[in-house]
């Protein structure tokens, strides 16, 4: 429910800045709201004990967001850039793969402030040069388990671009499973695509090419849309030393 009352504050807020009618802001976000409440595809949260750690990290994450979103538009203060870290952090240590949330801070600084523009990234320094210091903090305490373990980080018998590869496959079974969510029991062993050509792989990067120039192309008239499919790309984009 806390997941989705912060989901229902980011998306109002963001049809906000797409210049949406007052009415329709507030359905359009009660519907996805709803939707993000309901789908069955939150089972898989919690089907499995170790899973059940998305739940609280994407809960502190979205607040993390939600308050970035609120603490104004054209410059973060001090206060904000404090409550955003707290909050990335404690999601980070629920759960490595919100490491990607400081990227997309920066699409949607980039996207609505003010527009298509890296003014609105120089000004948030405070917030990105914080996020930058405590980057380069963990990548020192934990540079032994990201690039030496065995059991998880680049030490893993799974190279980044096979990871590429296959992500290229598995970002459309994601989306197929949200549309119609009718495998979500199983317990899938999903091939590695090893090269380009292994399971399709090509054809899913071909189409996620086409995807990303048509939403590039149109981001001034579909600016809601383009900024949704590039943030999905961003929050897909964890590799495996952050998937753990």
């Amino acid at each position: 429910m806390r997941r989705s009352l912060a989901g229902y504050l980011i998306v109002r807020r963001l049809l906000e800045w797409a210049r949406f009618a007052e009415p329709r802001r507030g359905l359009l976000a009660g519907f996805a709201a709803a939707v993000f409440l309901l789908h069955p595809i939150q089972t898989e949260a919690v089907a499995y004990l170790a899973g059940r750690s998305e739940c609280l990290s994407v809960m502190l994450a979205f607040a993390a967001f939600a308050i970035f979103l609120y603490g104004g538009k054209t410059e973060t203060r001090w206060g904000v850039v404090f409550l955003v870290l707290i909050l990335f952090g404690a999601a980070l240590l629920a759960k490595e793969h919100i490491i990607a949330l400081p990227a997309l801070l920066i699409l949607t600084d980039y996207w609505w402030n003010p527009g298509f523009s890296l003014r609105g990234v120089w000004r948030n320094w405070r917030l990105y040069g914080a996020l930058a210091v405590g980057a380069a903090a963990g990548l020192s305490m934990f540079w032994g388990p990201i690039f030496h373990a065995t059991s998880a980080g680049f030490g893993l018998r799974f190279h980044l671009y096979q990871y590429f590869f296959t992500q290229c496959r598995a970002l459309f079974v994601y989306a197929g499973e949200f549309v119609l969510p009718v495998r979500l029991t199983a317990d899938w062993d999903f091939p590695i695509s090893k090269t380009i050509f292994d399971h399709g792989a090509i054809a899913g990067l071909i189409a996620l090419v086409a995807l990303a120039a048509a939403a590039w192309h149109f981001r001034r008239r579909f600016p809601l849309a383009s900024y949704g499919f590039f943030a999905y790309l961003i929050l897909m984009a964890p590799p495996p030393p952050f998937c753990h």
